[in-house]
């Protein structure tokens, strides 16, 4: 039985498909690619991420690498801005304030800090979107390049979202909380 257990999880290690960037800085962004990760879509552990429609995996340029890494700045720095505006909202005077408010928020990074993963999709509208994940952390082994990083808590150090690619539109941003 034990035996058996094993050969299970091999087979499944084995049969990850996983497209890999090759670990270089390209373009005149300076894009680090060895701290980004290109996953395989595989409908039966990723519609968490893109529902239960049909599918088809998809493979992403540095060009489209590049512009995911904009569009991450600028969607951090929005976040950013949001949070700090809502703690100034939250001011009162004599600073009243039970416990400090920079205990109830974070804020994201700076995005070369993070480890991002990647899955590409074509959507059935023919539209390439991808999910992405990041996270600040640098993890302790390469299990990070075919397999998605999950984690509860850690506020900003762990965030994710979706942004289709063919009309540039921004999705399902998630920023773990804090415990």
């Amino acid at each position: 039985m034990k035996y058996l257990i094993i050969l299970f999880f091999l087979m499944l290690s084995f049969q990850r498909e996983k497209i890999e960037t090759q670990n270089q800085v390209f373009n005149s962004g300076a894009i680090d690619t060895s701290k980004y990760a290109v996953i395989k879509y595989n409908k039966g552990e990723h519609f968490l991420f893109f529902g239960r429609e049909e599918l088809t995996p998809a493979l992403i340029t540095p060009k489209e690498l590049t512009l995911i890494d904009s569009i991450l700045k600028k969607k951090a720095q929005k976040y950013n801005n949001q949070q700090k505006k809502w703690v100034k909202g939250q001011a009162l005077p004599n600073d009243e304030h039970p416990y400090p408010l920079k205990n109830y928020f974070s804020l994201i990074g700076p995005l070369s800090k993070y480890y991002k993963q990647v899955i590409p999709i074509i959507n059935s509208k023919n539209e390439k979107e991808v999910w992405v994940n990041c996270f600040c952390s640098k993890p302790y082994n390469n299990s990070w390049k075919s397999n998605i990083m999950y984690t509860l808590d850690g506020g900003a150090c762990f965030f994710n979202m979706k942004i289709n690619l063919t009309t540039l539109k921004i999705s399902d941003l998630n920023v773990n909380g804090i415990a």
